[in-house]
């Protein structure tokens, strides 16, 4: 397997794939043996994976470095692209869904494939495909925004994260102050929040409304592919959580604050657990890492070699910085 940076970005060719995955659509319509369906399935989730790896290593770049043209230029792409490669999927899962020959197809393949198609069926189709498109440009406009943030502050430039080391300071003082610069960068950027967080929840309920459902809560379930719970016991976790989990977490932020010796905790001491600082990694991102990888390699087997992979295929970007 090649490391990540040596993977080759190519932008799929959607009038091309439309075609094959048509063709492939419609092969598995009219199959009759398991041997011309299973062809079909086989050769259309080849091209799928395909496509699935485009997106998301197109997805990973641009995230780490939002100010890069060529895969900004490749968000936009997928922000258009992914929902109308998302409707040729879901008409290929109708298709698998409706096989006469599902009952031995579910023999040779996992029973998530089924799982998955049935809700991708339920939650996409063509109506939904503008919808999809401009949820994308949403979530790529607040995913921009927070990138973009530079906050000055004791006369340097920092990011949104590397802000937290200031925002858990053991002096109040401080740590007032660098909450105090992080709030009011929200606050300066509250309307655009406000727009891209009105537009995004108006746009997922027409989603909902659209492919048959009372509210997008409902839908979410399957966008999710959340398949082992429903909204009912949703409500009874968060039914036990109040009920026994938050008297616990107040116990904690009572002893916290007894501990630190505050009289009145504000929302800017939350953060900091022992009055001498919190726990703070020391040495370099590099030996870092390297004590990270000792204790996976201690832990077990399984995780050891997990880790090492990560390192070994350079998976890991763990610097902040500008744009990311």
């Amino acid at each position: 397997m090649p490391k990540l940076v040596d993977y080759q970005y190519r932008r799929p060719d959607y009038a091309h794939l439309k075609s094959e995955i048509e063709v492939l659509t419609e092969t598995l319509a009219s199959a009759k043996t398991l041997k011309i369906a299973t062809s079909a399935i086989d050769a259309y989730t080849e091209i799928n994976n395909t496509i699935d790896t485009m997106y998301n290593l197109a997805g990973i770049r641009f995230s780490v470095n939002m100010d890069d043209a060529f895969y900004k230029a490749e968000d936009d792409y997928w922000n258009e692209y992914a929902p109308k490669f998302g409707e040729l999927s879901s008409n290929f899962s109708r298709v698998l869904i409706e096989s006469p020959l599902r009952s031995a197809l579910e023999k040779l393949y996992p029973k998530t494939m089924f799982q998955l198609a049935e809700s991708e069926i339920k939650s996409f189709n063509a109506a939904i495909v503008s919808l999809k498109q401009a949820e994308n440009r949403l979530s790529t406009q607040y995913n921009e925004l927070i990138g973009s943030a530079q906050l000055d502050f004791e006369g340097e430039i920092y990011t949104l994260p590397e802000m937290t080391r200031f925002t858990t300071d053991k002096e109040r003082i401080r740590r007032k102050a660098a909450s105090e610069v992080v709030t009011a960068w929200y606050a300066e950027n509250e309307a655009a929040f406000d727009d891209i967080y009105d537009k995004l929840v108006k746009n997922r309920h027409q989603q909902a409304l659209t492919l048959g459902f009372e509210n997008y809560a409902q839908m979410s379930l399957l966008v999710r592919q959340r398949f082992g719970y429903d909204l009912a016991d949703i409500a009874r976790y968060r039914k036990e959580i109040l009920d026994k989990v938050v008297p616990v977490v107040e116990k904690l932020y009572q002893r916290q604050a007894q501990r630190n010796g505050i009289a009145q905790q504000m929302y800017y001491d939350l953060p900091l657990a022992f009055p001498n600082g919190n726990a703070k990694p020391k040495g370099t991102t590099a030996e870092k890492i390297a004590a990270a990888q000792k204790m996976y390699r201690e832990l077990s087997t399984e995780t050891g070699e997990f880790f090492d992979f990560l390192i070994d295929h350079e998976l890991l970007d763990l610097e902040s910085r500008k744009g990311k």
